[in-house]
């Protein structure tokens, strides 16, 4: 059979039929779509990823909670079930200095919050059970000192007390609700926790939260505005920041105050 005759100039690959081996490019609605598709599946992603963080950010937060609450137990075996000071005094140390709770963990880095690496000190002990320095109001010159140092025995309920938790000084939005307080990063967050309540003292409004002036309270570190709080009987334990002080002193179901 005789072959059909090319013309000049005329490719033979098109001439007998074949495809081009040029294919054509993207168009502008494909590239986008791409585009839209690799965007979508990048915030999933990031969304998987911070979810992961802020998850190993809890764990490491409750191991570290689990840690003091295991020395603050050995420190009150070998000391008559009193609870350690929460200082400073000359006499008194604070409790996570090396020769007090050091003693038993000596590993500086379980008083770290995860969540809060700015300061050296991220957990408070509960202030109604710390041991601090008080005036007795006797004497003719200076008052003397006492301290109040509480035992862990006193606990009523041991689980559903706070013996220590994430701690700061929030004092940028202290009127807000507490699941949006914000912490200072320009002072020590621990040593003791000072609980808010909702009815303030001498007729003050309910709202905002009465809070005293400079003092650290539970901090709302975690997903969703939880403070990681230890318990008398060692389990740790996320809580609203808002729950926590939601009762005032002496209100069944108060987290504080050993009512």
């Amino acid at each position: 059979m005789r072959r059909k005759a090319i013309k000049a100039g005329q490719r033979p690959d098109r001439a007998q039929g074949r495809p081009s081996s040029c294919a054509p490019g993207f168009t502008l609605v494909e590239l986008l779509v791409v585009i839209a598709v690799i965007a979508i599946l990048a915030a999933l992603t990031m969304t998987a990823v911070m979810s992961a963080m802020e998850s190993a950010s809890t764990t490491s937060c409750n191991g570290n909670l689990g840690q003091i609450g295991k020395a603050l137990f050995m420190y009150t075996k070998d000391y008559g079930t009193f609870l350690p000071s929460v200082g400073p005094h000359p006499k008194y140390l604070y409790w996570f200095d090396e020769s007090v709770l050091g003693r038993y963990n000596r590993d500086p880095k379980i008083y770290v919050c995860p969540a809060k690496k700015g300061t050296a000190v991220g957990y408070g002990l509960n202030h109604r059970f710390h041991c601090g320095a008080y005036p007795t109001g006797l004497g003719p010159g200076a008052p003397a000192l006492y301290y109040n140092h509480l035992m862990i025995t006193l606990a009523k309920k041991a689980s559903g007390i706070i013996l220590a938790c994430d701690t700061g000084y929030i004092v940028r939005n202290r009127d807000d609700h507490p699941n949006t307080w914000l912490e200072s990063d320009t002072m020590l967050n621990g040593g003791w926790v000072q609980f808010p309540q909702l009815n303030a003292p001498l007729g003050q409004p309910e709202f905002p939260y009465w809070v005293n002036t400079g003092h650290p309270r539970p901090a709302p570190r975690h997903g969703g505005a939880r403070t990681n709080c230890l318990f008398f009987d060692g389990h740790v334990e996320a809580i609203h920041t808002a729950e926590i002080i939601d009762d005032n002193n002496g209100d069944p179901g108060c987290l504080y105050d050993n009512q």
